[in-house]
Order: C-alpha cells, then sequence, then structure tokens
C-alpha cells in the first residue's frame, strides 16, 4: 500500500499529529540537504504505516525516532 492510500486510513487529525511529531524532530535539520529531506519522508511513511496497522501516535513514534 502506498503512502498515499495509508493516509486515507487515518484521520485529519492524526495525519496533522504525525507532521507535527516530524517537524518537532527534524526542527534542526537542513531542508535543503536531499539526504536529510529523504530521511525525514521515510520517517513520516514509517510513522503513518504503524499507526494505519493500530498503534497510537506516541508507540509509533518511540519505536521509530528511537531507532
Amino acid at each position: 500500500m502506498d503512502l498515499q492510500a495509508e493516509r486515507c486510513l487515518l484521520t485529519a487529525k492524526q495525519i496533522m499529529d504525525i507532521k507535527f511529531v516530524i517537524h518537532d524532530h527534524c526542527k534542526e535539520w537542513d531542508m535543503k540537504d536531499k539526504e536529510q529531506c529523504q530521511k525525514r519522508k521515510e520517517l513520516k511513511k514509517a510513522i503513518t504505516e504503524k499507526m494505519v496497522l493500530g498503534e497510537t501516535l506516541d508507540q509509533a513514534k518511540i519505536a521509530v525516532l528511537e531507532l
């Protein structure tokens, strides 16, 4: 399933919460750095996938960001 299809399974609030978590985690990163932008997208996708599978935002955040 692609990210767009997965996002359809989440509420607008959940999607915004994911964006805020990623923004907070990556706020010191250089957004013009292609490698860091790609990593940011991968983090967002991983958290989204976990939430679609039924994990809470906190559970997904811990699992993904503490790897």
